[in-house]
């Protein structure tokens, strides 16, 4: 280290992505909310990299701007070792480079830290490309990319475990940091704006919330059909509420959802500001996450924050994080979500997860996981 400053090249393609529609999904949030807690210590400086082009005016000034799009850096840098698209007068001022968000460059003379949130593209092809060719492409060079980093962050133990399955790393260059959650969730909403909100989209029953990207591994059409199985007496009381924007493989589901919301029985909204987000969460009696496979589940905890309580999945890293704070289920079987869906009349249970639930989230900060990256940061750069 040259001084007692260090220097981070940040990597923030997938936020400045977004940045200006704040569409953001678990990268989009973690790398902001990372960023915004490292960026003021007095012994960091964070440069900041994207791998965008084009959007130049919507950026603060401290970005720097790759000469190439990321397919094509990607390309050369990865099969080539050609470090195209990074200026060389950036990575000359840095001691390390710090891959937020999947973007991860080889750079020869610097070491790379990079989160990898999940290897769901491995473990679960079906659920991304349809174009095996295209999928089996990105698959070798990601491969190839979280190999050749220096280190790995990821965010629960499962992710770690996955990782090492699928990629040559070893145990001892994987960091778990689990992610935080933002303080706003925490602030509790007067009942009248609350009110405010419901009204602004039509939200005229008690909700169930559900939020997240529609893509096939968050198990919605398994979740609808379980909903609409319920009794009639169920169904005139609670209204479902999916809150995500399209992603991928979900036609099919974009049509249901569509002929649904005629019929006021499940509406799905797909972008909310923040402020609407955290009123609608505070308001559900349950927030439902079923995915079929999670790196972590961020929903879960802040829906913790907001003594929202939880039905989730049983599956992959969600134990993990909801722990006994939640209802957790079997995502496959319709009968244990019905299940699950009728116990939120149960009031005494329902105040028992609300406080354990709260309890849990306050393990989970972004100044936290600020200090346990710094931490990564300076043991790599105090070994190079």
């Amino acid at each position: 280290m040259r001084s007692n400053i260090l220097n981070i090249g940040y990597g923030c393609t997938f936020w400045f992505k977004h940045l200006e529609d704040e569409r953001f999904d678990g990268i989009g949030v973690y790398s902001k909310n990372l960023y915004d807690n490292l960026q003021n210590r007095h012994n960091l400086k964070l440069h900041r990299i994207t791998f965008l082009e084009g959007k130049r005016s919507t950026m603060p000034l401290d970005v720097q701007i790759s000469r190439l799009k990321y397919a094509q850096h990607l390309l050369l840098n990865t099969l080539l070792k050609l470090e195209y698209g990074i200026p060389k007068e950036f990575t000359d001022s840095i001691d390390l480079f710090f891959a937020s968000d999947h973007h991860i460059p080889i750079i020869s003379k610097k070491p790379v830290v990079a989160t990898v949130m999940d290897m769901i593209s491995f473990s679960h092809p079906s659920w991304t490309s349809s174009n095996t060719v295209v999928r089996s492409m990105k698959n070798f060079l990601f491969k190839r990319l979280i190999e050749s980093a220096h280190h790995i962050i990821t965010i629960s133990q499962y992710s770690k475990q996955d990782i090492m399955k699928y990629c040559r790393v070893k145990e001892e260059d994987i960091s778990v940091v689990s992610l935080g959650v933002d303080r706003d969730f925490y602030t509790q909403i007067c009942q009248n704006q609350k009110e405010l909100v419901l009204k602004k989209y039509g939200l005229k029953k008690k909700i169930l919330l559900s939020v997240g990207t529609l893509q096939p591994r968050k198990n919605y059409e398994r979740m609808i059909e379980a909903y609409l199985k319920m009794d009639d007496s169920f169904q005139q009381k609670y209204q479902l509420v999916i809150v995500g924007k399209r992603g991928w493989k979900d036609e099919a589901l974009v049509k249901e959802l569509r002929r649904q919301q005629t019929r006021e029985s499940i509406i799905w909204l797909e972008f909310i500001p923040k402020s609407d987000l955290i009123a609608l969460i505070q308001s559900a009696e349950a927030m439902l996450y079923l995915s079929l496979y999670e790196g972590f589940g961020l929903p879960i905890v802040e829906a913790f924050a907001s003594k929202c309580p939880v039905i989730a999945s049983n599956v992959t890293s969600i134990p993990e994080v909801a722990k006994d704070c939640a209802l957790l289920v079997d995502p496959y079987s319709l009968k244990e979500i019905q299940k699950a869906l009728y116990r939120v009349e149960d009031k005494d249970l329902i105040e028992e997860l609300k406080a354990k639930a709260y309890k849990r989230a306050l393990e989970f900060s972004w100044k936290r996981a600020a200090d346990e990256h710094q931490k990564v940061f300076e043991k790599i750069v105090s070994c190079k």
